[in-house]
């Protein structure tokens, strides 16, 4: 029959065990802090990319803003330079119109005074 385990051992073991134990809970800690603290990197990852995309949606908005005003500036210069050509026709109209008016009262007055100088020679 084998001896019982003295009394040395008995404690040895007990010790071993609350070692165990105690190393368990320790480890159990540690994964749950480490749990904790992947839970929480994940989150701030999450936040960051959201407001990356936030942040990239306003960049977005604002191209489109940009667009918009440029292409009202574009509609805004195509209106004036329309304007100026139409205002351009008419002053060319006028001025031809003018000279027409000058012409024919130069010619008039040439005939007249040519019409005046044949009386003249005819009398």
């Amino acid at each position: 029959m084998p001896r019982p385990p003295s009394h040395r051992t008995l404690v040895k073991k007990k010790s071993e065990r609350k070692k165990k134990k105690k190393e368990g809970k320790r480890e159990e800690k540690r994964s749950e802090r480490e749990r904790k603290e992947k839970k929480l990197r994940e989150k701030e990852k999450k936040k960051l990319r959201e407001r990356e995309r936030e942040r990239d949606r306003e960049r977005e908005r604002e191209r489109e803003r940009e667009r918009e005003r440029d292409s009202a500036i574009g509609q805004v210069i195509q209106m004036i330079q329309t304007e100026n050509s139409s205002v351009r026709q008419k002053i060319n109209k006028q001025q031809t119109t003018n000279k027409r008016q000058i012409n024919n009262k130069q010619t008039t007055n040439k005939q007249q005074t040519n019409n005046k100088q044949q009386q003249k020679t005819t009398l």
